[in-house]
């Protein structure tokens, strides 16, 4: 493993109940299966098939307001928090059958804020949970959850797409960089990945950028620099006994990088959410944003601390 790796590398893996966001616990269980770690298993009680938290307070009537008949709220959550127990403890056993050791957690506060207090109080490694479709993230995402997550969590973050070849296999893995020093923070968790599951990695650049569009000596200038930048962090990853080559993707469309990346057997596609270029800045209509969405394959996402953000 990687000197950057715990001991005993806890995955935090967020379930909503749902048969999407279970997608994420065979890949997070394999992990922490080839890493030695655990996983911890975090839910939100749900009443009558909608997200109604601990927290919930019924609003002052107003005057005038016609009274009506209401469910027994605190019955309803307290049934909600029972079944959420034994959802976790189902999902629990689950992953002992898959061998690993699974811990469990209800959250007692706002989803998306309870996940990224969840990471920070275990000391997760990784936080992987599940996409579905094209349409986003499973139904959590409905109220931003998922996405507050990824904007916010200081932790790298796998997104596993519902439908994944089963089971979780990770033979090659492409990292998108773009030259930054930024670019290369996801360096380290890939190392991990890679040596855990004797994978493979390819460092990739999606030239063609479009500010630099008639200005071909440029475009030729920033290519040469960023494949100089690839061979030598391959060349680092190699003396780490990592299998490692560098590649340019030309053309700037990195939805068909990304398929073509797919079709060639890479299982995993890993970047930053901040670059110097800000092309894999996460932001809505961005490189990154492109990649969550869209990727064929699960993404690993390590989003950037920088002051004051």
């Amino acid at each position: 493993m990687s000197p950057n790796t715990p001991r005993e590398p806890l995955i935090l893996v967020p379930l909503d109940g749902s048969t999407e966001s279970a997608a994420a616990l065979a890949p997070a269980a394999e992990i922490a299966r080839r890493a030695g770690g655990r996983l911890v298993l975090v839910t939100a009680p749900v009443v009558v098939g909608v997200d109604v938290p601990p927290w919930f307070g019924a609003a002052p009537m107003q005057a005038g307001a016609v009274p009506v008949d209401l469910p027994d709220i605190d019955a309803l959550i307290r049934q909600a928090e029972v079944d959420s127990v034994a959802y976790l403890k189902a999902q629990a056993d689950d992953a002992a059958a898959l061998g690993v050791t699974a811990d469990t957690q209800i959250l007692e506060s706002p989803p998306a804020e309870a996940i990224l207090g969840a990471a920070e109080a275990h000391d997760a490694w990784l936080i992987v949970m599940a996409t579905h479709g094209r349409g986003g993230l499973s139904r959590w995402a409905i109220g931003s959850v998922a996405e507050h997550v990824i904007h916010r969590s200081t932790r790298p973050l796998v997104l596993v797409r519902t439908g994944a070849a089963a089971p979780f296999a990770l033979r090659r893995i492409a990292v998108m960089l773009d030259g930054s020093p930024t670019a290369r923070a996801v360096l380290p968790t890939v190392t991990s990945l890679a040596r855990a599951f004797d994978a493979a990695v390819t460092l990739v650049y999606v030239a063609g950028d479009p500010q630099l569009d008639g200005f071909e000596a440029a475009r030729d200038v920033q290519i040469a620099d960023v494949t100089e930048h690839l061979a030598v962090e391959a060349v680092a990853l190699r003396a780490a006994g990592i299998d490692a080559a560098a590649r340019v993707i030309d053309g700037g469309d990195v939805a068909a990088a990304m398929q073509t990346l797919a079709d060639e057997g890479v299982d995993l596609i890993a970047l930053t959410t901040h670059g110097r270029t800000g092309l894999l800045r996460l932001a809505l209509g961005s490189v990154a944003d492109k990649v969550v969405r869209g990727a064929p394959v699960p993404v690993l996402l390590q989003r950037i601390v920088e002051s004051g953000g």
